[in-house]
């Protein structure tokens, strides 16, 4: 699967720095999001706040 998400990164022209850095945006975005407590096997979804 790994190989396939490679493929697609080079195919569309996009830099390992380009996938770390939004990768990092994004932990940003969910650490400063509000979560419930977690339930067994259970996905979680944020809280939604009025301005999202």
């Amino acid at each position: 699967m790994q190989f396939l998400l490679w493929d697609a990164q080079r195919r569309a022209g996009i830099t390992d720095e380009q996938i770390t850095r939004a990768m990092i945006e994004k932990l940003k975005v969910n650490k400063s999001r509000n979560w419930p407590d977690p339930e067994d096997g259970e996905p979680r979804f944020h809280i939604h706040t009025p301005a999202e």
